[in-house]
């Protein structure tokens, strides 16, 4: 998807333009990014999940409100798309341990589709890590699935200087491929995108069977596999006014939605939609996401009670934080670097986040470091966590 305004054109005709230029067209295989990245073996022994949805409620009801926002609105988002989400069970709802989002044919709000769109943000909001979806998608002209993150605080400023990671669309009259994608740069219309794109072997689609998209999103590194298959990965990105790696270097939040695309919507061919295939479901059997085990460099730590982690600020310098979901009249950190002496430190807040520097750091340094915080009255202690300074 693309969270900015008008761009898909721009994309659209860039990425035709630079696959010429490389000679890339030619060069899409089956189970190959259009490129010169041969697909590889994901390694997911090296990675502890800590945030999952299974969608295991009963059948109609609606998906997790403390894990999801439904949108209810329209108006195009910035693409020109024809539907307008609804929070509604008709539009979304679980069923036999999937989340379903349905698109239809249908008057709504003055549009003519409606469907479904559903964000994590302040929810489940995270630095770093593996985000991945187990899904069966839908099908038919000008139908957008996508599995997507957008910046939850957007330090970098607008659409795309805070950035944007794509980790799986795909075009429902080209079913046989989908897409991953960074945004990032100068406004438009100097904005950057960077994607390749997976294929299925001749004869197959993804709406036939479920399979797997994921993002390992590391703090010079992003990777993207489907089926465990790597196909792409980014090492060069900007913002401008930042050093990398900003933008990716920031919390984002995950998106779920299907879209219906028109004449005027360039990722879906400036197509009417056909209407003879809807209603279309997109069928979500999981959403999960991981933490690299061992080698935390910065992933945010969800509970009920509070998001913490820890930020590098420089080569020897990092900011441990927490922000507690009810006011707290006072956090303490407790901290140690390599096992060392135990720091006790009363936490400075910040606008209801609390943050503490630890300084005096060099590469593969390892903070262990916890909290205690008031909630309502009483004093509770967090869990124990690492970071280790890259």
């Amino acid at each position: 998807m693309n969270g900015g305004w008008f761009m898909k054109g721009k994309r659209l005709r860039s990425f035709a333009a630079a696959a010429l230029s490389l000679g890339l067209a030619a060069a899409m295989v089956p189970g190959m990014v259009a490129g010169p990245e041969p697909a590889a073996a994901a390694d997911q022994s090296q990675w502890r999940m800590v945030w999952n949805d299974e969608f295991n409620g009963a059948n109609g009801s609606a998906p997790d409100g403390s894990k999801w926002n439904l949108i209810h609105a329209g108006g195009g988002f910035g693409n020109n798309e024809l539907q307008y989400y609804t929070n509604r069970r008709d539009n979304s709802y679980l069923e036999n341990g999937n989340l379903v989002i349905k698109a239809q044919k249908e008057e709504f709000g003055g549009h003519a589709y409606t469907s479904a769109k559903l964000t994590s943000q302040n929810k489940g909001d995270w630095k770093y890590g593996r985000f991945e979806i187990r899904a069966k998608l839908p099908y038919g002209r000008s139908v957008w699935p996508a599995f997507w993150m957008m910046p939850t605080d957007s330090v970098y400023g607008i659409w795309p200087k805070s950035g944007e990671i794509d980790i799986m669309e795909n075009r429902g009259d080209q079913m046989n491929k989908v897409s991953g994608t960074i945004h990032y740069g100068n406004d438009w219309p100097n904005n950057v995108w960077s994607g390749a794109d997976y294929l299925l072997p001749e004869g197959q689609s993804f709406a036939d069977d479920y399979h797997t998209f994921a993002v390992e999103w590391e703090e010079r590194e992003i990777r993207w596999y489907v089926d465990g298959l790597l196909y792409s990965t980014k090492r060069d990105w900007f913002t401008p006014g930042a050093a990398f790696p900003a933008p990716f270097d920031q919390r984002f939040y995950m998106q779920l939605n299907l879209a219906i695309g028109g004449p005027g919507t360039p990722f879906t061919g400036w197509q009417n939609p056909d209407d003879s295939v809807l209603p279309q479901r997109m069928y979500i059997d999981y959403v999960r996401v991981y933490e690299r085990i061992g080698q935390d460099t910065g992933g945010e730590h969800v509970t009920a009670d509070y998001a913490a982690g820890v930020t590098k600020l420089s080569a020897s310098q990092a900011k441990i934080y927490i922000r507690p979901v009810t006011a707290a009249r006072y956090v303490d950190v407790h901290y140690t670097v390599n096992n060392g002496i135990q720091q006790n430190l009363r936490m400075a807040n910040r606008n209801g986040t609390w943050e503490t520097t630890v300084s005096g750091l060099k590469a593969g340094d390892k903070i262990r470091y916890w909290f205690t915080y008031e909630k309502n009255g009483p004093q509770y202690d967090s869990p124990q966590y690492t970071y280790t300074q890259s």
